[in-house]
């Protein structure tokens, strides 16, 4: 089965020198990477979602309205279909990587300007979204860093994720003494178990300062809403602004995710037994704004914050119970 990339650009290419990403994307296409309905809007085009036909369900979330509403911002998409072997990945990212590099370094509003979204999906994209991927969509959150489980059983890749563990009794080097158990994934609140791994190098995306709708400022009104159509919409096509950046931290939760939002980060988890769920995320941090060039593992800075969820998380278990 072949992975899918979904390429994003927002604002990025000159309508009078769109070459170089033409001849980025010409040249992935020579080491076996397919392109499907490859677009770049013009200033007068329709809707960018009607214009190059998707359906409105790729773009809708499961719990509120379209994650790019109308607007004048123009937006660039491409398909991208990969083999799904190390070889290929290591082509996009290569690539990806020299495109943004050819950018001019010095002028920091042009490099924010053209930057490229490469977002990696697993398999193919299912119908509708999960609702944890609405949560955690990558191309609408600065440098998204996916938490994986620190043994290296578990983090390497999809396909040794789920592999047995070999192990050995201390008192033989026999291998018929060897025993196979399987992994046991360490909980996704348990930030000591885990290690950040960047999916992706993903620039010029929006700061989640402004992805909280203001009408849930309140921290009792989010525990209290139970209607799934009014939580809140974490991911929309909105400019930060000091207003939306509050110090609160508020605890959102939805049919199957729950997230914590903080002045300087997002944190989503899924909830809900899902038979996909080995092949998707199971928990994301998003930090921001200050990593939008800086791609490393940022998990550490937030130990803090994390604690604080558990203890929040524990408290919600015994009250409930």
């Amino acid at each position: 089965m072949p992975a899918e990339f979904r390429l994003l650009t927002f604002r990025q290419i000159p309508d009078d020198d769109p070459d170089q990403f033409r001849r980025w994307l010409a040249e992935l296409a020579e080491q076996s990477v397919s392109f499907e309905q490859h677009y770049l809007q013009r200033p007068d085009a329709e809707d960018p979602a009607a214009a190059i036909g998707l359906d409105p369900a790729t773009l809708q979330p499961a719990d509120g309205p379209t994650l790019w509403p109308a607007s004048s911002q123009r937006i660039n998409v491409s398909w991208l279909h990969v083999p799904a072997d190390d070889c290929c990945m290591n082509t996009v990212r290569d690539a990806t990587e020299q495109f943004l590099h050819g950018i001019p370094p010095h002028d920091s509003a042009e490099r924010r300007c053209r930057a490229v979204i490469v977002t990696f999906l697993h398999g193919t994209l299912p119908p509708q979204p999960l609702r944890f991927e609405s949560v955690a969509w990558e191309s609408q959150i600065r440098v998204p860093l996916f938490l994986v489980p620190a043994n290296p059983e578990f983090s390497r890749d999809e396909h040794h994720a789920n592999m047995p563990i070999e192990r050995q009794s201390p008192n033989s080097a026999n291998s018929a003494d060897r025993q196979t158990e399987p992994p046991t994934e360490p909980p996704a609140t348990d930030l000591s178990a885990y290690r950040g791994r960047r999916v992706q190098t993903l620039t010029g995306s929006l700061d989640i300062g402004a992805t909280l709708l203001p009408s849930h400022t309140d921290r009792r009104q989010l525990a209290q809403d139970t209607n799934p159509k009014s939580l809140p919409v974490l991911l929309t096509a909105a400019h930060s602004s000091d207003e939306s950046s509050t110090d609160r931290e508020l605890h959102i939760t939805g049919q199957s995710f729950r997230a914590v939002r903080t002045k300087n980060f997002l944190y989503a988890e899924r909830t809900s037994a899902d038979n996909d769920a080995p092949r998707h995320p199971q928990a994301a941090l998003y930090s921001k704004p200050e990593d939008l060039w800086n791609v490393h593992d940022v998990s550490r800075e937030f130990v803090d914050v994390f604690e604080r969820l558990q203890q929040s998380l524990s408290g919600e278990r015994r009250t409930s119970s």
